[in-house]
């Protein structure tokens, strides 16, 4: 091989890598794993400005390449207007779909593919003045041909060097992605972005204007005044930070990073200011002299340098944090009420910060949440814990105070009183006491044997029956109800249910869930659930118990199939297995006992493998809450069908749990009473 021979080949490898450097950008089958796809970064670029750029034809392989996103580390100038080209290769399926074109930028552009503008964002004006900056929240919709493609973007940013100096970066970046998805995700970033930031705001200036309130009203406990500022910067970090992330505006960014850095430092200071004055802790004003001047002189750098203050902002927060710790522990161990609620603050914001921080330095969290949730959701919760335990220290604090207060009037009130009026009151407390316990001692005893009778009538467990789950629960009221269920399985292998709820309370209830008890183990077996209906009724009208009826449902399983019978109780609930759906069943009927005939009916529904099958008392829907609100029948099909994957166990403690969040404390009026069947065979 000659000289010219290795020339040649060295020729040819040179184009060939120079071809290679030159190859379109493939976006290929990309388009359909996300909802947006990143475009490269280094383009190659001009700071001149000419329409003829755009022109797909345009030679630009004499322009060096830069990363159009302008990163404050690089080396970069931004003069006036520039324009960046580079070539990207769509797959085939894209011809005739529409596409979303999302501008990620600091300034203000305008995107051409082979000549045409497709896409913008702010105005571009022939002086930097003129220049209109902004960044638009969604994707811009294109159509766009298959095949290789020209991009050009021109490009101004009169704010550049403001952002390179504030550590942003002032450039832009471009992403492209099928219009559903990628302008679905873009919706349920800002809708997501702005109902974090509006939650988290509100509920920090909630507590601010609370604790401020209580110090106006109260100057003597400063600590109010102390948490109210603590809150404040909550609600300023909160609302900054989440915010700078939904609107992506570049003039919010100058404006939040400064304003950041000094609710940070009114975060420490507030902290340690708080801290020490809800539990005692002496501070000689020339501490406090020297934390203020520090805050002060921390703050104006941090205005006009916030960037370059940062370190020291976070050095302050963890001083802040830390001292708050050492001061809650000291006073934990020292026995000092509320020590352990406020550490117990400290502690999950700890943790939440925490778990933020290791997502920030790389570490994989995504088992928590996605990364927004990781990063800035997780993080203020833990937050919002540590103002709700403070919060509650703080009233539990003002309580005592009033409690003291009240204590010492009611001395002086009892004190002043007469020998003589003291002794008669107190034989008449003593005589209404005692007819207080009888009274109460009688009613007891009823409602004991009420409630004795009513446990006794129910089936020990549930039968054990090849192919299915089922589960039994009743939590009775402070009041006894008389809700009552039993089963039957019949020789041919049918498996009958009844559930019921007697109208009253007391013995009187008791004695019809007996007598309901007996004539279900009587008429169970009927072949029609209609005559175990008719001859119930007329049985319990019979017996005379004047206004005592009996709601009644009577389910029976065979075959594949719920026959369903009703007297005045709710719709039974059936969960579909395959589908996740869940059908109602409500038949109409009058509660047993009425000395009226009523021509009852029932109802035959598909009960197949993974089925199941919901039969209740309306003791569970019309729980109340304090404000008298009932649960519902909706919610309660609700709460059925997002338990529904659960074990039979596990479902009914679901459902009566969240019935119990629901009703926030208030104790239940009624019975509540469940039954719980799986068609566990195989399909």
């Amino acid at each position: 091989m000659n000289v010219r021979h290795v020339l040649l080949a060295a020729a040819v490898f040179a184009a060939s890598c120079v071809a290679r450097a030159d190859e379109p950008f493939r976006i290929g089958a990309a388009l359909d794993k996300a909802p947006y796809v990143a475009l490269p970064y280094e383009l190659r670029h001009t700071p001149q400005d000419d329409p003829a750029f755009a022109a797909p034809g345009f030679d630009d392989s004499a322009w060096p390449k830069q990363d159009a996103r302008l990163l404050p580390h690089q080396k970069w100038s931004l003069p006036g207007i520039v324009w960046y080209r580079t070539r990207i290769e769509l797959p085939a399926d894209v011809s005739g779909r529409p596409l979303a074109l999302r501008v990620l930028t600091t300034g203000a552009c305008e995107v051409y593919v082979d000549g045409v503008k497709v896409a913008g964002a702010g105005r571009i004006g022939p002086t930097p003045e003129t220049t209109v900056v902004e960044s638009p929240l969604v994707g811009e919709i294109v159509t766009l041909e298959p095949g290789v493609r020209v991009l050009a973007v021109r490009f101004a940013n009169p704010i550049a060097e403001g952002l390179r100096r504030g550590g942003f970066y002032a450039g832009f970046s471009l992403e492209l992605g099928h219009a559903a998805p990628a302008l679905r995700s873009d919706v349920d970033r800002v809708e997501r972005g702005a109902a974090g930031t509006w939650f988290f705001t509100s509920v920090f200036l909630s507590f601010a204007l609370l604790h401020l309130l209580l110090f106006l009203f109260g100057p003597d406990l400063r600590e109010n005044l102390y948490f109210a500022l603590l809150c404040l910067a909550n609600a300023t970090l909160g609302y900054l930070l989440m915010g700078k992330a939904v609107l992506r505006d570049p003039h919010f960014i100058l404006f939040s990073e400064p304003t950041m850095g000094v609710a940070g430092l009114l975060f420490a200071l507030s902290s340690v200011l708080f801290t020490h004055e809800a539990f005692g802790v002496r501070r000689p004003r020339a501490v406090t002299g020297l934390l203020l001047a520090g805050f002060t002189g921390l703050s104006v750098w941090s205005a006009f340098a916030a960037m370059q203050a940062v370190p020291f902002v976070f050095f302050s927060m963890l001083f802040g944090s830390a001292e708050a710790v050492r001061t809650v522990c000291v006073a934990a161990f020292r026995g000092k009420p509320g020590a352990r609620l406020v550490g117990a603050g400290i502690l999950a914001i700890g943790l939440g910060f925490g778990v933020g921080l290791l997502a920030n330095l790389g570490v994989d969290m995504s088992f928590l949440g996605p990364r927004r949730v990781v990063r800035a959701i997780i993080p203020f919760a833990s937050v919002v814990v540590l103002l709700v335990l403070s919060s509650v220290h703080l009233a539990r604090r003002v309580a005592a105070i009033n409690r003291e207060l009240r204590e010492r009037i009611d001395e002086v009130t009892r004190l002043s009183e007469e020998k003589l009026e003291k002794e008669r009151h107190a034989r008449a407390i003593e005589v209404s006491r005692k007819l207080l316990e009888a009274e109460f001692a009688r009613k007891a005893e009823e409602l004991e044997e009420a409630r004795q009778l009513q446990i006794s009538m129910l089936p020990g467990r549930p039968p054990a029956i090849p192919g299915f789950r089922i589960a039994a629960r009743m939590q009775t009221a402070s009041e006894v109800g008389g809700d009552y269920y039993d089963f039957d399985l019949g020789p041919d292998g049918a498996l009958t249910i009844a559930i019921g709820d007697a109208t009253g309370h007391g013995m009187r209830a008791g004695t019809l869930v007996t007598a309901t008890k007996s004539l279900f183990g009587a008429f169970a077996r009927e072949p029609e659930l209609i005559s175990t209906m008719t001859r119930a009724g007329a049985a319990l009208a019979r017996m005379n118990l004047r206004a005592l009826t009996m709601a009644l449902t009577i389910v029976r399983i065979k075959d594949g199939q719920a026959h369903i019978a009703a007297a005045g109780m709710p719709p039974v609930l059936i969960h579909r297995g395959r589908t996740g759906t869940v059908e109602s069943f409500l038949v109409p009927g009058m509660p047993l006992g009425a000395r009226t005939p009523f021509p009852y009916a029932q109802s035959i529904a598909a009960f197949g493998p993974g089925d199941t099958l919901l039969l209740m008392s309306d003791g569970l829907p019309e729980r109340l809450d304090p404000n008298d609100d009932m649960l519902g029948y909706e919610r309660t099909l609700e709460l059925f069908r997002e338990a529904a994957h659960r074990d039979v166990e596990d479902l009914l403690d679901s459902l009566v749990s969240q019935a119990g969040l629901f009703a926030k404390g208030r104790a239940p009026e009624d019975d509540v009473t469940l039954v719980v069947i799986r068609n566990t065979t195989a399909a």
